[in-house]
């Protein structure tokens, strides 16, 4: 709209092919979409991954790091776990002395101790960014 300045585009076949010459031509690193609700059919995210897949699907391949840390190639998607001395995710509460990298799960999140400490109820996870890394 020339008068306000904003312009909203749906995507059409033609126009993801376009944008998936651009991709390939500017050797950029893939393409993203950032609503598919009116891809039913997965028409489009199909078109774009033959596009830029050249139509041949990847080999998955698996490499392994050090012994306590390891990653997993499938697909082109990288997934990388790291050990953890407890082995298990807790639920978080007061009153408890969590250390440096437990895990503790908090409003159906994940969150990784950033420093020893006992825990209150001033000292919840989603309050206190130091203490706790949303994971």
């Amino acid at each position: 709209n020339p008068s306000t300045g904003l312009g909203i585009t749906y995507d059409d076949v033609q126009s993801i092919d376009i944008k998936n010459n651009y991709i390939k031509q500017n050797n950029l690193g893939g393409g993203f979409f950032w609503e598919l609700s009116s891809d039913r059919q997965a028409e489009l995210i199909g078109l774009t991954y033959n596009a830029l897949n050249n139509g041949v699907e990847p080999s998955p391949t698996t490499t392994s790091a050090s012994s306590s840390n390891s990653s997993t190639t499938i697909n082109s998607v990288t997934t990388t776990t790291q050990s953890s001395t407890q082995g298990i995710i807790r639920q978080w509460q007061t009153n408890y002395a969590y250390s440096v990298n437990d895990l503790v799960m908090y409003q159906g999140r994940i969150y990784k101790c950033l420093q020893a400490h006992r825990s209150s109820p001033n000292t919840k996870p989603s309050k206190t960014p130091t203490l706790w890394l949303r994971m």
